[in-house]
């Protein structure tokens, strides 16, 4: 499995997937992999999320008619 099969998979299971999250996929380099993946046609939100005080952002993908 590719690491944009990875992610994408990762984002229909959860509520969406953070670097940190990317990491323990072995992604190290998770923008590139959503640009990747919004190349190839997949709608994907970008939200800044700050915990703690730090700032991380959180990429969330959008379900076309439920897809």
């Amino acid at each position: 499995m590719t690491q944009c099969e990875m992610i994408l998979e990762y984002m229909r299971q959860n509520d969406g997937i953070t670097s940190r999250d990317a990491f323990l996929l072995g992604c190290t380099r998770l923008a590139a992999r959503i640009a990747d993946l919004k190349k190839n046609g997949h709608r994907i939100s970008a939200e800044r999320v700050t915990v703690n005080k730090k700032t991380f952002t959180c990429y969330h993908l959008e379900e076309v008619n439920g897809k």
